[in-house]
């Protein structure tokens, strides 16, 4: 019997301790409380600002106490440090906000009295079918052209008349090249099929080298007997998995 109540008394300390620490804790939630409305958001609100070269922190906290709404966001994902002019009179909420956070790739969304704000995704660029011939000055195709969209690994190769197709991204570029020719790049701008694309040789032609078992070299270094064979001749032959 006369351990019991020390016992209760080290059981009621803690308790002791921790309701008061609830206690003292309590007005800061009350406080964050008091700022978020009961009501919940309309968008059709209409409202007046003025904002000149201000933050879009500065314009956010403006909306809010008009409003008397809470924007929920992380300053740095935003980029909330950025200087905006907004003039709005009398214009409904949702379309002051297509104002001021579209084009700075922010978008919003309502969760009953807070407007929770991210950073936009990037959108995906669409792809569309590109298909053309690459000749030489003559009219004659090209094979073994290479195809490429610049910045990417996608890409495509001409065949036996030059011709090639492939789907690239809108609005990219594509790059020719072949041995022997000069490299060309083509803008994907307003047609991208029936494309005609005309290389030129490079100015230091292919029958100017010579190749050899151990490297290359210029014709007139070389004494032994040479065989001439053409870019189109060597694009030509089958490929044998020997």
């Amino acid at each position: 019997m006369k351990n019991s109540l020390p016992a209760r008394r080290q059981l009621w300390r803690p308790a002791s301790l921790l309701v008061f620490n609830l206690l003292l804790a309590s007005p800061l939630v009350s406080a964050a409380a008091t700022k978020v409305p009961a009501a919940q958001i309309t968008l059709d609100r209409r409202i007046t600002i003025q904002a000149e070269a201000q933050t879009i922190e500065s314009v956010l906290d403006k909306l809010a106490r008009q409003l008397n709404i809470q924007f929920v966001y992380s300053p740095s994902l935003i980029g909330a440090d950025r200087r905006v002019t907004l003039q709005v009179a009398d214009k409904p909420l949702t379309q002051v906000l297509d104002e001021l956070l579209a084009p700075r790739r922010i978008q919003y969304e309502v969760r009953k009295n807070r407007i929770i704000l991210s950073q936009a995704k990037k959108a995906a660029a669409a792809t569309v079918p590109v298909s053309g011939r690459v000749t030489d000055a003559k009219g004659e195709g090209i094979p073994g052209v290479t195809v490429l969209v610049r910045g990417t690994t996608i890409g495509a190769t001409t065949d036996a008349q030059g011709k090639f197709t492939l789907n690239a991204p809108e609005g990219s570029t594509l790059v020719f090249s072949s041995v022997g020719y000069t490299a060309q790049d083509v803008a994907l701008t307003g047609a991208t099929t029936g494309l005609a694309i005309t290389l030129k040789e490079s100015a230091k032609d292919l029958g100017e080298i010579v190749v050899v078992g151990y490297g290359t070299q210029e014709r007139q270094s070389v004494t032994g007997a040479v065989a001439s064979v053409s870019a189109r001749t060597i694009a030509a032959q089958p490929v044998s998995d020997a």
